[in-house]
């Protein structure tokens, strides 16, 4: 396995623990004593698993979460706690976590728990991958078409564009048409998604399909 896990965890004997399980499973392991080290380890890291204590000194598990979140690290993470509560579970779920488990955590629930991060991971490297590569895509239209693409990636009829940029029906069969081509695509569907994902990356151009707007409601 290439995939990496990063134990964040202050109590020396539980970090060896995680360490060792994850070692014995193939997987490369870097140990942190703090939220902080691991951040200061943040520029070197794009993938892999973080198993986060929640009550860490200093910097906390969701003060963590909130950095990786907000620097968009490719890194997902698990925390590990004695005291959960749902409460607390629901706001580390919401901020982007990706598991939560009670001490003490049995090791097949660890590992498991483990594969689910890295999958969830994966899938979020190819939208960011797909999202990066359909904004290059989208870079191809003129910023007229670029409005006409997103109102149709919105759910806008093509009447309703021409309505809504005062422009002729028309003539926006005509952007519809050139958007099309210029994509390589044959349905509003695919374009949707091309929006979509661009969009939810943050990869559009200034001039691209939702620039303005609110990109379209698109869920993994």
């Amino acid at each position: 396995m290439n995939e990496t896990i990063y134990v964040v965890e202050d109590d020396d004997a539980i970090r060896e623990s995680l360490k060792g399980l994850a070692s014995d499973a193939g997987y490369a392991v870097r140990c942190f004593r703090s939220a902080e080290r691991f951040l200061g380890h943040a520029p070197r890291i794009d993938a892999g698993c973080a198993l986060v204590d929640m009550r860490l000194p200093g910097m906390d598990g969701l003060q963590l979460q909130r950095r990786i979140s907000a620097a968009g690290l490719g890194v997902r993470t698990v925390f590990i706690t004695g005291y959960a509560t749902i409460r607390l579970a629901v706001e580390a779920m919401q901020l982007g976590a990706s598991g939560f488990l009670t001490k003490p955590a049995r090791a097949e629930q660890l590992l498991a728990e483990i594969e689910r991060c890295l999958r969830r991971g994966k899938r979020q490297r190819g939208r960011h991958e797909a999202g990066r590569a359909y904004a290059r895509q989208l870079e191809r239209l003129t910023p007229r078409e670029a409005e006409t693409a997103n109102g149709l990636a919105n759910g806008l009829t093509t009447r309703q564009v021409a309505l809504a940029l005062g422009i002729s029906k028309r003539t926006a069969e005509s952007h519809r048409a050139n958007i099309m081509a210029k994509l390589y695509i044959t349905s509003v569907a695919t374009l949707t998604k091309m929006v979509c994902l661009a969009a939810s990356d943050h990869q559009l151009p200034a001039h691209g399909a939702t620039a303005g707007k609110r990109p379209p409601d698109c869920r993994p």
